[in-house]
């Protein structure tokens, strides 16, 4: 869907800043966004849409665990006025490095293998770990035959990094 990105970072930012704890406030807050103010100008009803990628981000931010439920459940998501959400530390720490859900679950899953197991031999396996992760996004075309040769030529140290942090040769 169209947003979703945005929405999810959102809604994370809004529930871990504590602004709004309930389905009812972070709709508040999504009526207030440019989005909204957007799909205002658009055929169809935009609370409807709104209310559609909202319903979907909360449901990405429980089910990868930024975010959790409190107070009693509710029938279905959005529907009861005593369910609250509060972040969770992998949620505040996602807001607090100003990184997206998508990008902090790619550092979150290369930090939980480097915890089981990190390579000491050299620094490479440091450097590939505070590499920030949308520096993809800036690097130009990739020369992957070369990448490849350089790849080749490593010692063998550098290709145990290498091959812990799953780079393949194919």
């Amino acid at each position: 869907m169209d947003g979703l990105p945005a929405v999810k970072r959102a809604v994370l930012e809004v529930v871990a800043s504590g602004m709004a704890s309930t389905i009812k406030d972070i709709q508040r807050y999504m009526s207030c966004t440019l989005l909204y103010a957007e799909l205002m100008g658009t055929e169809g009803d935009p609370s409807s849409h709104t209310r559609a990628l909202l319903d979907k981000a909360v449901e990405f931010l429980e089910e990868k665990e930024f975010v959790c439920r409190t107070g009693y459940e509710a029938v279905s998501l959005g529907h009861g006025g005593g369910v609250q959400y509060c972040a969770t530390q992998l949620g505040l720490a996602t807001v607090a490095s100003a990184l997206s859900p998508d990008e902090a679950l790619i550092v979150f899953t290369e930090l939980c293998k480097a915890r089981r197991s990190f390579v000491l031999e050299n620094e490479l396996h440091l450097v590939y770990l505070v590499t920030p992760v949308y520096i993809q996004d800036q690097w130009p075309h990739i020369d992957w035959y070369r990448y490849l040769s350089i790849l080749e030529r490593l010692p063998a140290d550098m290709r145990h990094v290498a091959d812990t942090v799953g780079v393949l040769e194919s």
